[in-house]
């Protein structure tokens, strides 16, 4: 008994081993072995050197099988037939079945060349494919996908697909599933009916990718979208299409687009980059600017034709959606920056406070301005680079024209340049939007002001910027913002300080299209910016300025107040900073020199809470000096109760009492690309006290100090 017990457990002993030691590698160096690999599913699959396929490489062997194939940069080459033509078709992969690709081909080889079927020429994926580091070229599919049709999930990372063709669908990947493509190129692949690249009719994931020079002879240079394409951080040059969407169709699908750039793309008919139809195209400028420069269509200047469309223009604040080619279509909308739109991920908010910039004509759309700002600007012209030949762009500004419907929800619509411009409107309407416009006084007193000419509509123009060139004139006199059809046109109070007198600006009453203004000599000074009440206002400062008084709560409720330092100081001599309350904000900008040792930006003011800024609303200080600031209790230089931005900023030598020697934070702090040093607190946080949610990126810290605890930061939340 004990011995055939003993054989019993070696039988299962060798068994064990058998079972759990790895597949042994099966080399191949020849279409015959690799055909017969791929329909035994042996695996792995190692190709040991390029292989010449004298027939099918036929379907993928077993049921619930994963079969790898290393190719170790080797080729696999259909043979041509007498014609020259290609005539064998690739590995097909069956439900159930997961196919492994690494590393067939490389850069300068062709990997997968010449097979050809009805759908996927190299592979047909009904199941699983992955594929890594693998290159395509001069594949063919009579109908879909001329190197690979996708019907399952496929996986495609570090690949190249150069020259593969179509007669009907997706030049190089026809997906009928799910596609997630990353850091792959795309070049020179075609398609005689949609998607020179790709053509996807479900969820197409693609990231870090480029496509260059690839053509359809109808719809799509590069893609053609009927489902749900992400596209983020990549690149598309010099694609073609015949008929529309020279880089992108988008066609009654929902395509994203993140931190990408479109350059020299073209079609012959609409949509130079980017044909939008009936669909919603989400473009976005997240972590870098999405951007488009010399494409068109039918030779003239077009990166988006959005065709009863929806196209969500959304950006992070300190990035851009650029335009510097023009938009257009028909019974489109278009919105900047409004909330509700998603990243690629699905569920991420896409970001609403950055810029959306125009440098060319929109028209035949419905633009609609939520957050943020819409720029209004200016394109140089240049040369770009377009598959190696130089292309000249020409020189644009942004406009509309009399076709589009201008819609102001919020944000701020923005036309500073330092130059005077004639803007056209179609339709005019709401009252939320902020503008921001250049305005000239000329020697012989003559303001002229940058303007609209509008066919109708009814709307409230606020203010939030006047950008004064020449001299300030000293009589009163009106400069002219809207022409025609001003009837339901409401200009906003403003006014504009500088350290010894001030302009106020009120809507005309005998023109409601214009400004009238009136020159107020020594009424100038931060205090009496802090103290105005009729709207909102600016400081712009031509000196530096001693404060005789505290400062106090800013005036008006809902008001803006913006200084514009122009690198001059304020000194509050003992006295109390400014106050900012429920519903206001306050913008700083430039106060104090960086550059230069002996300035001190906002010095030497004391209060309770906050020497220089006590903030229950919102505050946004940019490129600013902060010194000797004092509190008594919390926030030597600032304290924060609501929504603070803090950005390229020093803080030296401020001190509290209490808490933050620098900074109290009891609620939301974004502090970027700042420096602090010598700051300190009796107790907690040397510079900064947190007690609610503090952001800090690319920051200094030097010398600071606490009595109690946190030299640098004392922190009780996030």
């Amino acid at each position: 008994m004990e011995k055939k017990k003993s054989i019993l457990l070696a039988a299962v002993a060798v068994s064990m081993l058998m079972t759990f030691q790895p597949a042994k590698a099966q080399d191949v160096n020849n279409w015959t072995d690799l055909q017969q690999a791929i329909v035994n599913g042996t695996t792995p699959i190692d190709i040991t050197g390029d292989i010449t396929a004298g027939g099918d490489l036929g379907t993928l062997g077993g049921s619930n099988n994963t079969v790898t194939i290393n190719g170790n940069r080797f080729d696999i080459t259909a043979e041509k037939d007498a014609d020259g033509n290609n005539q064998y078709s690739g590995i097909t992969v069956n439900r159930g079945q997961t196919l492994h690709i690494n590393n067939v081909g490389s850069l300068d080889t062709n990997g997968f060349n010449g097979f050809t079927r009805n759908n996927g020429g190299a592979i047909y994926n009904y199941s699983t494919a992955t594929i890594t580091g693998s290159t395509f070229t001069g594949n063919e599919a009579e109908y879909s996908g001329g190197a690979i049709y996708n019907s399952g999930t496929a996986t495609i990372t570090d690949s190249t697909f150069t020259g593969n063709s179509t007669s009907a669908y997706g030049g190089a990947i026809s997906n009928s599933r799910t596609a997630t493509i990353i850091d792959s190129t795309f070049t020179g692949n075609s398609a005689s009916v949609y998607g020179g690249a790709i053509f996807n009719r479900d969820t197409a994931t693609i990231i870090d990718s480029s496509f260059t020079g690839n053509s359809a002879t109808t719809d799509g240079g590069a893609i053609l979208n009927r489902g749900t394409a992400t596209i983020t951080d990549s690149t598309f040059t010099g694609n073609e299409a015949e008929q529309g969407g020279g880089a992108i169709y988008n066609d009654y699908g929902t395509a994203t687009i993140t931190d990408s750039t479109f350059t020299g793309n073209s079609a012959n008919n609409r949509g130079g980059a980017i044909y939008n139809n009936s669909g919603t195209a989400n473009i976005i400028a997240n972590e870098s600017d999405t951007t488009f420069t010399g494409n068109t269509a039918g030779g003239v200047s077009n990166a988006l034709l959005n065709n009863r469309g929806r196209a969500n223009l959304n950006a992070a604040d300190g990035h851009k959606v650029v335009f510097n080619d023009g938009i257009d279509g028909s019974n489109g909308t278009i919105n900047i920056n409004n909330t509700g739109v998603k990243m690629a991920d699905g569920t991420t908010e896409a970001p609403t406070s950055g810029i959306v910039e125009f440098n060319n004509t929109v028209k035949n759309n419905t633009v609609n301005l939520y957050n943020g700002t819409l720029k209004l600007g200016h394109y140089e012209g240049g040369t770009i680079n377009v598959n190696g030949a130089e292309q000249q762009v020409a020189e644009s500004w942004g406009n509309f024209d009399k076709t589009v419907t201008l819609n102001l929800n919020g944000g701020t619509l923005d036309t500073l340049d330092g130059a005077i411009r004639d803007y056209t409107v179609g339709t005019l309407n709401g009252s939320r939007s902020k503008l921001a416009l250049d305005l000239n006084f000329a020697d012989d007193g003559t303001a002229t002001a940058d303007n609209f000419t509008i066919n109708g509509g009814n709307a409230t123009l606020n203010f939030s910027d006047i950008n004064i060139t020449g001299d300030l004139p000293t009589t009163s006199g009106a400069v002219e913002i809207v022409k025609n059809a001003v009837d339901n046109i409401t200009l906003g109070k403003y006014a504009v300080f500088t350290n010894d007198a001030s302009l106020t600006f009120a809507q005309d009453t005998t023109n409601k299209g214009a400004l009238a203004y009136t020159y107020n000599e020594d009424q100038g000074g931060l205090k009496a910016a802090v103290d105005y009440a009729d709207g909102n206002r600016q400081y712009d400062m031509n000196a530096d300025e001693t404060i005789t008084q505290d400062l106090g709560t800013m005036q008006g409720s809902g008001s803006t107040l913006t200084i514009k330092g122009n690198g001059y100081d304020i000194n509050g001599d003992g006295h109390q900073g400014i106050t900012v309350d429920r519903g206001q904000t306050l913008n700083i900008n430039n106060v104090g020199n960086s550059t230069d040792e002996n300035s001190k930006g906002f010095n030497g003011f004391s209060s309770s809470y906050g020497g220089a800024i006590d903030n229950y609303s919102t505050a946004t200080i940019t490129d600013s000096t902060f010194t000797g600031n004092e509190a008594e209790s919390s926030g030597g230089a600032i304290y924060n109760s609501d929504t603070a931005t803090i950005t390229d900023s020093t803080f030296t030598g401020n001190e509290a009492n209490y808490y933050g020697g620098a900074i109290a934070n009891y609620s939301t702090a974004t502090i970027t690309g700042s420096t602090f040093t010598g700051n300190s607190a009796g107790t907690y946080g040397g510079v900064i006290s947190n007690s609610r949610t503090a952001t800090i990126i690319d920051s200094t810290f030097t010398g600071n100090s606490a009595g109690t605890y946190g030299g640098v930061i004392s922190n009780s939340r996030t």
